[in-house]
């Protein structure tokens, strides 16, 4: 083998084995009650509690994660089930279609492995994004049952989030559907059927064993959402990464736009600093008399040290005095690492595929190496 090929070879290996920083764009989040919570006052972090993703209040349930995501707000995984509707006329086609496109889209990571999060819910649209930008997202059950629930509905066919215990997964209306091992009654109606993507292996309508006749709560997605009361607080975060892309030990800069929502006396924000993050320059701002629909604009730059999770929490916090009184609260930005599946190794993570390269070209080069000592025997 040529030199140049063996040094183009190693070239390639290193390329795929670099991971790469993206920051995606989201709406603004915050911190309450020490739970991460979006625009909507939807707390990501929690379910079964007053505004929880999955609600529980007042004696109702009912999936706040998903109405976010459909009706009056209706936008990226709304817009992909409505697709299927439209290439696909037989119902029962058509869910095996949406089914197996979530499968091979979304693989299976733990809240703690994608956002250092024991709990966090993704909306169905925020999925949908990172599959439209990278081919592929990454969440855990109520992730892939929350958008295979809207892509159901959006496509025409009645859909349900159900929850057993320590567990979610979503049902589509499929009454007279042959591939199911099950069939799930909903308020006495039959035909419901079970649709979990998170493993490559599963099929549409295949309930697992140890959920089969289990205590569950089923709800049906409303053909009319309720009204989402977006939150009004005393400010709103806008945020701009540049570079789009960032590698692990590369500089960046980071420019958050703060619209007031609210007449503020003072405003001041600062950077909370992460255990990934090194803060190079800037980071804090002090604004006075800030009147409602006035912005500041926060400006740093800081460099990537590690990556520990797929998302990555980018904090500032914003202190205000209004006539009211004082507070604050805390921005989040999620950056994402796309690429990052494994252990930080010097200087720069291995991806499956940069490993599979590697191992493949070792094997290749081993056996060029040896060739010569198997014709002297």
């Amino acid at each position: 083998m040529k030199p140049w090929k063996i040094l183009a070879a190693l070239l390639i290996v290193f390329l795929v084995t670099i991971a790469v920083v993206e920051a995606t764009p989201s709406q603004s989040y915050y911190i309450e009650e020490l739970n991460v919570t979006d625009d909507w006052g939807v707390k990501r972090s929690i379910a079964l509690k007053p505004r929880g993703f999955i609600e529980y209040a007042g004696g109702k349930c009912q999936p706040l994660i998903v109405f976010e995501c459909m009706g009056a707000y209706s936008d990226v995984a709304w817009r992909l089930g409505k697709k299927f509707a439209e290439e696909y006329p037989d119902p029962y086609k058509r869910a095996e279609a949406i089914f197996e496109y979530v499968k091979k889209r979304v693989s299976y990571l733990s809240d703690s492995e994608n956002f250092g999060l024991e709990e966090y819910a993704q909306n169905p649209d925020e999925l949908a994004l990172l599959i439209q930008r990278f081919g592929e997202a990454w969440g855990d059950c109520e992730d892939y049952a929350a958008l295979l629930a809207v892509m159901f509905k959006a496509a025409g066919l009645r859909s349900a989030i159900i929850l057993v215990p320590g567990h979610a997964a979503a049902l589509v209306y499929l009454p007279g559907y042959k591939n199911a091992n099950y069939v799930w009654s909903v308020h006495g109606e039959e035909g419901w059927i079970w649709a979990e993507a998170t493993g490559k292996n599963n099929k549409l309508g295949w309930t697992p064993a140890e959920f089969i006749g289990a205590k569950a709560i089923i709800l049906e997605i409303p053909n009319k959402p309720p009204a989402m009361a977006f939150k009004q607080r005393a400010a709103r975060l806008q945020w701009s990464v540049k570079p789009s892309v960032v590698k692990v030990g590369q500089d960046f800069t980071v420019e958050v736009k703060i619209k007031v929502l609210k007449d503020l006396r003072k405003l001041e924000a600062e950077v909370v600093e992460g255990k990934w993050l090194e803060l190079l320059e800037g980071g804090k701002i002090s604004e006075t008399s800030l009147i409602q629909g006035a912005a500041a604009t926060l400006e740093f730059k800081a460099k990537l040290r590690v990556a520990d999770a797929v998302h990555m929490p980018l904090i500032v916090k914003v202190s205000y005095e209004a006539e009211g009184g004082s507070g604050y609260i805390y921005g989040v930005y999620w950056v994402t690492t796309p690429h990052v599946e494994s252990s930080y190794q010097g200087g720069f993570f291995i991806s499956p595929g940069g490993l599979f390269f590697a191992l493949l070209l070792a094997r290749y080069l081993t056996r060029i190496f040896a060739a010569p000592r198997r014709r002297r025997r």
